[in-house]
């Protein structure tokens, strides 16, 4: 299993962020993840053949958005590209 930390600060209010959000959800590319909300953090569990058994969790703070993502099995390979990858839809995401 692999860990990805990431921590980014925002400027967002807590509406344009939960809009924000949801956009993401929506996302084609977040097929591969069942997404729960609980208050201000987001659970992640990787559904596809490829994250099964990968989870997650998003905690949104006021001035900050922390990220960890715990990948296994055949995840754990590509554990460069996800961290690419989500570093991208986070950049994408706090403009």
């Amino acid at each position: 299993m692999s860990t990805i930390n990431v921590t980014r600060k925002h400027n967002l209010s807590k509406e344009a962020m939960a809009e924000k959000l949801e956009a993401l959800e929506k996302n084609p590319s977040s097929a591969h993840v069942t997404w729960k909300r609980e208050g201000n953090k987001i659970l992640l569990v990787g559904k596809s053949a490829l994250v099964k058994g990968s989870t997650g969790e998003v905690v949104l703070g006021p001035n900050s958005i922390e990220i960890t993502l715990v990948l296994s099995g055949m995840a754990s390979f590509f554990k460069g590209m996800v961290e690419e990858k989500l570093n991208e839809q986070l950049d994408e995401l706090l403009q």
